[in-house]
């Protein structure tokens, strides 16, 4: 009796190992044709990756290129706006016609800018 369930157990044993070896040699053929895919798909992987780091440096590029031209018009816009406000307050102030000083202000301004261009 003792020699029945031994062949048994043997032979369950080998069942088991013949399903975990054919499984393990279905994962093993699975893995091998997705390598394959994957190296298949490298060189457009790399393209699209050029690609997008070209389209990315670009982005970055016109970004600080509109930064800096946001803050020089920010500077130019603080110093007209500072010397027309002073201007305006120091003739309220003084009761000057300010209207008519502005304007002649705003044309010397104005060539001023010219002349440094």
């Amino acid at each position: 009796m003792l020699q029945l369930f031994f062949t048994i157990s043997f032979v369950a044993e080998i069942i088991v190992g013949f399903w975990i070896v054919s499984k393990l040699r279905k994962w093993d053929n699975a893995v091998l044709e997705m390598n394959k895919q994957v190296l298949d798909f490298q060189p457009e992987l790399k393209a699209s990756l050029t690609k997008v780091k070209a389209g990315v440096n670009k982005s970055m590029l016109a970004l600080r290129s509109l930064v800096s031209v946001i803050g020089n018009a920010k500077g130019e816009c603080k110093k007209l706006f500072s010397k027309n406000f002073l201007s305006a307050l120091g003739c309220l102030i003084l009761r000057i016609p300010f209207k008519q000083v502005l304007n002649i202000l705003d044309v010397i301004f104005a060539l001023k800018k010219l002349l440094k261009a």
